[in-house]
């Protein structure tokens, strides 16, 4: 690994890790032009990553967000610290109440005014689920006095057990994606502007969403015009082994979408020097924490990369010798030439 001295006008009592993630604090304010943008755009990304990401870490978030305040006068990230307090209050809630649940749940339960506004799509929940959700709400009311729960149906993410054939798969999914497949558990056959009419929800939707669970190999739809076919629960399990765990649930990627993913990842390199230097001080370091960075150098109002860019753009630097990977942790190779 290359070694460069400190400048000239280094402050001896700042160390060259300090110096460094200063420099890269300040091109991200740079980015987003100023102080306050930055922090509305923080919150944003910290909003749907607690909100949205199937494995959230709060602790992660929490030593971040440490970091961020050396940086900003008191008070500035307050609602901030009331998001992540907010996951932690969710987590004490949830140990109370579990004992009186028909299934795990955990719930993210946030003070609305201090977080930015989530998108929500109402439709029809399955019955099944709310069954749950009304012990949850009970449960929170008791331990809450007048407080009560109000339940965002496009948010999170449900864990299903689907089989076919006895062929078995467990894959978590948006609530969206659940309500539309559980529809099948009361006929065998659905036309989009039935499922629609019962769910209550648009019928774009719903055709997106079972596109998805077609894509999966769950179901198929008949022959005929688009708004007349009708969708059916498939007999075959060929498709079934996509159904993993941790199935992708980017709804809108599609084999159409390889060159822009490719030009995604090559938009990354332009942040390379910063990448090898930031994993050389922090290593090692999963690709979900340099994702958090490289989605804060995004302008403002572009959601940036995926983690899928991330991931691919770090393994083309593994084949390049320049970074090692263990168990999904990045090091830099030491003696990598110079790139």
């Amino acid at each position: 690994m290359d070694w460069l001295p400190d400048p000239p006008d280094a402050n001896p009592c700042q160390s060259r890790r300090y110096r460094q993630n200063a420099d890269v604090f300040n091109m991200l304010v740079s980015v987003y032009g100023s102080k306050e943008i930055f922090v509305k755009e923080y919150r944003e990304l910290l909003a749907e990553r607690l909100t949205k990401s199937w494995n959230r870490d709060p602790q992660f978030e929490q030593r971040y967000l440490e970091l961020l305040k050396l940086r900003f006068s008191e008070g500035e990230l307050q609602q901030c610290e009331v998001m992540l307090k907010d996951m932690r209050d969710s987590e004490h809630i949830d140990c109370l109440v579990d004992n009186l649940l028909p299934f795990p749940i955990n719930a993210r339960i946030i003070s609305s005014f201090f977080w930015p506004k989530i998108e929500n799509e109402e439709f029809t929940m399955p019955q099944a689920l709310m069954i749950g959700l009304d012990e949850y709400a009970r449960g929170f009311e008791a331990h809450k006095g007048s407080r009560k729960l109000e339940w965002m149906s496009a948010v999170g993410s449900i864990e299903l057990e689907v089989e076919l054939d006895d062929v078995k798969a467990v894959v978590a999914v948006s609530p969206a994606h659940a309500a539309v497949l559980s529809l099948f558990t009361k006929k065998e056959t659905w036309t989009v502007d039935e499922m629609a009419a019962e769910l209550k929800m648009d019928k774009r939707n719903v055709k997106k969403r079972l596109e998805w669970w077609q894509n999966s190999g769950v179901v198929y739809a008949s022959a005929g015009e688009s708004e007349a076919k009708t969708w059916h629960l498939a007999s075959g399990t060929s498709k079934m082994e996509r159904l993993q765990v941790e199935h992708d649930m980017e709804e809108d990627i599609s084999d159409d979408d390889k060159n822009e993913d490719m030009e995604a990842v090559d938009a990354l390199e332009q942040y390379w020097i910063y990448t090898k230097s930031f994993i050389a001080n922090q290593e090692p370091v999963k690709a979900e924490r340099l994702h958090t960075i490289f989605r804060m150098f995004a302008s403002p109002g572009q959601h940036g990369p995926t983690l899928e860019d991330v991931v691919a753009f770090l393994q083309r630097k593994v084949k390049m010798n320049l970074l090692s990977c263990v168990n999904g942790l990045y090091k830099v190779v030491k003696d990598a030439p110079a790139q």
